[in-house]
């Protein structure tokens, strides 16, 4: 396959670099957000397969993982995340003979979970963090996961990247 660059294109490209930059940026723009939305997406189908809690996408993990843009338009940085305290660990998990985490953390889960009043749940969840404490658990590391996933598509995005600057160079000539 051959790709061949039209002549007035690339007479464009050396009488005015500043188009080609701000062409460029644009696209390298467009291909981090859209890269950064497919990324949430799988990280989210992980969460809710393997993480979501008894909440459901009402709350919890799945419904605080969010993707946003930081940086600049030169500079773009694609960002997911999740303004929760457990979020880390529930990705990487817990050693087994750490503290135990605190035990009201848990109440809410535990009552919706079982099904339980306060009081029982106050109490269960103390049993609960114990154990956590001394037997950790296995992290579900949904967000490594959900980028492994993506890296196929950054892949072929990035190959297509400069296709798309030539042809909208293409279009401003």
């Amino acid at each position: 396959m051959e790709i061949v660059c039209h002549p007035s294109t690339k007479n464009q490209m050396f009488k005015d670099p500043a188009l080609v930059g701000k062409v460029f940026d644009a696209r390298l723009y467009q291909f981090i957000q859209e890269s950064t939305l497919y990324a949430e997406r799988e990280i989210k189908t992980i969460i809710a397969a393997e993480a979501q809690g008894v909440m459901g996408a009402q709350g919890g993990l799945l419904g605080s993982t969010y993707s946003e843009m930081r940086g600049t338009p030169a500079s773009p940085i694609g960002v997911v995340s999740s303004p929760s305290a457990y979020a880390i660990v529930i990705e990487e998990g817990r050693r087994p003979g750490q503290r135990m985490p605190p035990s009201d953390m848990l109440v809410p889960w535990i009552m919706q979970k079982f099904d339980l009043p306060e009081e029982q749940a106050q109490k269960l969840a103390f049993v609960v963090a114990r154990s956590i404490g001394r037997k950790g658990f296995a992290g579900v590391h949904m967000y490594a996961r959900g980028m492994k996933l993506t890296e196929a598509y950054m892949q072929k995005g990035a190959r297509e990247l400069g296709l798309y600057v030539a042809s909208d160079l293409e279009k401003e000539v």
